[in-house]
Parts: C-alpha cells; structure tokens; sequence
C-alpha cells in the first residue's frame, strides 16, 4: 500500500473513529441519571412520579435539538457546533449534583437531550468526506449511541459505589469535555461548496417534509421499547436477573444492526453509479429493516398471548432490526441536498422524525395502562407505517440536481 493510498485511509478511518467516541462518551454520560435514578430519587428526597418527569424531559429534548440547526452557524461550523452540543450534556452534567430542587433538574434534563444535534453534524461531515462507504461509517458512527448505553450501565454501578453518585456525575461531565479536547485537536473542518439553487430553505422543499417521517418510526420503537422490557420479561415469566439485562441485550442488538446494515448498504452502494441509484437502495433496505422489525414486533405479541418466553430473545433481535433504517436514513442529506444545505436538510428530517419522541411516550402510556400487548401491536403498526412512507418517498424527485 502506498503512502498516499494510506494517508487517504486514515483520513476517512479517523473521523469514524473520533465521531464514535464522542457519542459513546455522550450517551454513556447521559444514562447515568437513569441508571442510577433510584440512588439520585432518595438523595434529593423527592417521590417516583414528579422524578419520572426527569426521564420524560431527556426525551423531549431529544426532539427539541433538532429546532437549533437551522441556521448557517451549524452549516458552516462543524467543530463549534459539536462543541455546542456537548456543552449542553456536559455542564448540566456538572450541574446536576448540585441543584437540590426537581424542578430545575427537569430543565437540566431537557438541555442535556441537545446532545443528539451531534447526529445531523456527523452526519454532515462524513457525507462531504466519503462516498461509498458513508453508509457503513453512518453505521459505525451511530452504534456510539447504543455503545454508551452499554457501558454506562456497567460503569453506573460501581462508579457509584466507589465514588458515590455526585461524583460520578463530576467525573463523566469531565471526562466528556476532555473527549471534545482530542475530538477537535483531531478534526479538520470540511470545506463546504456554494451551490446556486433557487430554494434557499429546507422546508421549502416537499420532500424533506416526506422523507423525514420515514425516520418517524425507528425513533417510536428505539425509544420507547425500552419502557416495555421489564413489565413484558416479567409478563412471560423471566427470571428477574435476566430483566434486569434485557437493556444491555437489546443495545447489544442495535450495535449489530447498525452495523451490520450499514455495511450491506455500503456494499450495495459500491454497484450504483448515480446519486438515483444509491438513494433507490437504501429504501430497498430501509423495506428490509422495517420488515425485519415487524416480524419481530408480531412473534413478541404471539410469545406474550402465549406464554412462549423460548421466542423472546429471537423476538428481542428481530425487533431491533428496525435501527438498519438510521445508516441509511442519516447517510442520505448528502444525496438530497446541495451541499450548502445538508446540515440543515440534516436538522429538519431530524426533528421530523424524532416528532416520535414526542407522540410516542404519551400513546405509550395509554396502550399499557390496557394491555401490554396493545403497545407492541403499535409499534407493528408505525413499522408498516415506515414501509408506506419510505414507498411514497422513492417516487419523488431528489430536491439535489440528477
């Protein structure tokens, strides 16, 4: 291999590796409140039901990060606009052991879920620097997100016992400011080519308004089945030991998905000569993820009805396959826009799609209060809904120039 053909791997290697780390390190700090909820509950004195609005907010945030991308800082400012992000989970992180009142935690809380405006910049970034391969390193880069579920729930635990809560929460504030240190000393700020298009903004474009609720249902399931794992284990008789790993097994799930997809994605796209054809064939695979999930979302309501639990860890796998739509969903703004829009198309599909986290949280509530069941037939429901969608969003014209 020679030195240049080895410069230009390690220049599309290195920003995979620093964006992963970075979320890794982001989401493995922010399941720290959750994680430890019971242990932070009794320290501040406060009851399950106003602390269970701490969870909420995160959440809701997660959807209110999309609302700050809309503006030409973001587009332009790859590395200030990481640095923002970060700073809104690290110095709530810093904050929390401080503030005794539930309330401003709430707030807290809600800032801390801007931490995903990393996932439209990243986004961004490797779709200017790689072609091909985006899918794959979108795929790898995402994994960071369910990565740090993983190991927070390890470190959680004894970080907790050794240094106590408040500390805990010091420490992994500061440990991700340090992890934005080496992210920016690493990264270089993509050049970004002005493009004369006549649309000036994203929401002007009909197909943002469409391709963006294709994302709609990845985000219902991924974050709301986490809420039905221990009722449905304990419904269909797991051992408590195992529900409590249940969180662990599905990201570990995730991980593979995200992956695994992306790298069949990058595959299938190295046979596609237009940004046409690269597009068609992440819907075939967005069809395929939603497929996959829908199989696994019916044998979990067949395994509750009877009391098969043999069928729940496939189910579990299955299930998750639903996150192979987010390395080809976050893979696809460079192919739709001009490259003078891609972070903001980036933005605005994502606050279309996690419009989930919103919606999904309170008809979650509802449907379990009646039946566990009812819940996972919902999320059979919105995967069908994604397999339309996606349908409708292949017919249109490409709003970049063919």
């Amino acid at each position: 291999m020679s030195g240049q053909v080895l410069q230009d791997v390690r220049k599309k290697i290195r920003p995979v590796i620093l964006n992963l780390l970075m979320l890794t390190f982001g989401f493995a700090t922010m399941s720290m409140y959750p994680d430890l909820q019971t242990t932070i509950r009794d320290s501040i004195g406060v009851g399950e039901g106003i602390f269970e609005w701490s969870i909420l907010a995160f959440t809701v945030g997660l959807f209110a990060a999309f609302f700050i991308g809309h503006s030409e800082f973001f587009e332009h400012h790859l590395k200030k606009g990481v640095a923002v992000a970060t700073a809104f989970a690290a110095i709530p992180q810093l904050m929390i052991p401080f503030v005794g009142n539930i309330h401003v935690i709430i707030v807290l809380r809600f800032v801390q879920g801007f931490v995903v405006a990393m996932v439209p910049l990243f986004s961004a970034q490797l779709g200017r620097i790689l072609s091909d391969e985006k899918p794959l390193a979108v795929g790898i880069v995402l994994s960071g997100i369910f990565l740090g579920g993983i190991f927070g729930s390890f470190a959680a635990g004894p970080l907790n016992t050794y240094l106590g809560w408040k500390a805990t929460f010091v420490l992994t504030g500061l440990l991700l400011i340090g992890m934005l240190g080496i992210w920016w000393v690493l990264t270089t700020e993509p050049e970004i080519e002005e493009e004369e298009h006549d649309v000036k903004s994203v929401w002007n474009i009909k197909f943002t308004w469409i391709w963006g609720f294709t994302f709609f249902p990845t985000i219902w399931v991924v974050f709301t089945i986490q809420g039905f794992l221990p009722s449905t284990g304990f419904e269909i008789g797991l051992s408590e030991a195992f529900v409590k790993n249940l969180h662990i097994i599905l990201n570990a799930c995730k991980v593979f998905w995200s992956i695994a997809i992306g790298y069949i994605a990058y595959k299938i796209s190295t046979r596609k000569e237009t940004d046409r054809g690269i597009f068609n064939s992440y819907v075939h695979i967005m069809y395929a993820s939603f497929i996959i999930a829908f199989a696994g979302l019916m044998l979990m309501v067949y395994a509750l009805n009877n009391e098969m639990n043999a069928l729940f860890p496939f189910a579990l796998f299955l299930t998750a396959g639903i996150q192979g739509v987010g390395p080809v969903f976050w893979s696809s703004p460079s192919l739709i826009y001009p490259d003078n829009l891609v972070s903001r198309g980036g933005f605005a599909l994502g606050l279309l799609g996690n419009s989930a986290n919103v919606a999904a949280p309170i008809v979650t509530d509802v449907l379990r209060s009646q039946s566990l069941v009812y819940g996972w037939m919902a999320m059979a429901a919105v995967s069908i809904f994604g397999l339309i969608i996606a349908k409708v969003g292949k017919m249109q014209k490409l709003p970049k120039k063919e």
